[in-house]
């Protein structure tokens, strides 16, 4: 599937519920009250004042919505100018996803890492096609599934825990990801299930500048005592800024 904005169906629901709500109040009510002064108008001034003091109400109350769906819109504008301008560090431009699953077919397991290589092998040789990876976690997709945990880099702790998310090959290329210290992944890396990761800006600034960081030893725990992986690149921080993030060989 191509990146698409999907509208949130309760969202639309409410838009809908309060359009019609607003057109009965602001149009059908005062015009059946109209119709019922006009015809019981011989009740003298009461019926006027109360008729006046309604209508007065109305105005203030939808005036009163007017300005508070203005300030709506002009904060809306601000959040999605921002959005527009923001660096997301990734490309969307010409990227095309496709969910894949092999859970519960002949695949699972490690068969499953031949099969998705043997994929992208075939779809790199299509016409038109740049670079093609894989990945657990897409940019801006929910996290179906936390991944990770609290993390040391050559014995000195992270200040927040790490998402683990796997990948393989070619990944930040084929989603246009730039990479600011070392590099990829390779083949072999991935068949030989090497212990290496390339993990984010935001926690290779903890320790250093991203250069400072390559080839230091990522330790998962507090303690530091879990199995040792050699950090061989540092990429660009993709949207969230604040979150520490770590792309693994492993699939």
């Amino acid at each position: 599937k191509q990146g698409v904005c999907l509208l949130d169906v309760r969202v639309l629901c409410f838009a809908i519920v309060l359009t019609f709500s607003c057109g009965l109040l602001f149009g059908v009510a005062p015009g059946l009250y109209a119709a019922r002064s006009h015809t019981f108008g011989s009740r003298g001034s009461n019926t006027a004042a109360g008729s006046r003091r309604i209508h007065e109400v109305l105005i203030a109350v939808q005036v009163a919505l007017t300005v508070v769906l203005l300030a709506g819109a002009v904060t809306l504008r601000g959040a999605f100018m921002h959005l527009v301008g923001l660096e997301r560090g990734f490309d969307r431009h010409g990227v095309v996803t496709v969910s894949l699953s092999v859970w519960g077919t002949p695949e699972q397991g490690d068969p499953a890492l031949a099969y998705l290589s043997e994929v992208l092998r075939r779809v790199k040789r299509l016409p038109g096609v740049l670079g093609a990876g894989a990945t657990e976690f897409l940019p801006l997709a929910p996290d179906r599934g936390y991944i990770g945990g609290p993390v040391t880099v050559s014995g000195r702790p992270a200040d927040r825990n790490a998402m683990l998310v796997p990948i393989l090959p070619s990944y930040f290329q084929a989603v246009g990801g730039r990479i600011l210290a070392g590099r990829e992944f390779t083949d072999q890396e991935i068949q030989s299930d090497a212990q290496v990761v390339v993990i984010n800006e935001a926690l290779a600034h903890q320790f250093g500048a991203p250069a400072e960081v390559i080839g230091q030893q990522l330790r998962f725990g507090r303690s530091g005592t879990g199995p040792a992986r050699t950090i061989i690149g540092v990429v660009q921080d993709m949207v969230d800024r604040k979150s520490t993030r770590l792309n693994s060989s492993h699939i």
